[in-house]
């Protein structure tokens, strides 16, 4: 699932960065408790949402977009999977 993906990504980026939840919840102007929902698969990101993911992990949306497409599109009916 798309949201799945997303939450791994967002976590391994944050980590990578050596970035708590509450870092990155202030660095990119979210709540704490937000950032908790999109890691736990509770949520998912708007793009607005994702430009303030990447400026506050400094990185390029892409980092965070393509890793989750490349995975979903592998599937032969890529539609199936959307929620």
């Amino acid at each position: 699932m798309i949201q799945i993906e997303f939450s791994v990504v967002l976590r391994q980026q944050r980590t990578s960065k050596r970035l708590t939840q509450q870092a990155l919840a202030d660095a990119a102007n979210l709540s704490l408790r937000f950032i908790q929902e999109l890691e736990g698969n509770k949520k998912q990101p708007t793009l607005r949402t994702i430009l303030f993911l990447s400026y506050g992990l400094g990185v390029n949306p892409n980092q965070l977009i393509t890793p989750v497409w490349n995975k979903w599109s592998k599937n032969n009916n890529p539609y199936s999977d959307l929620d």
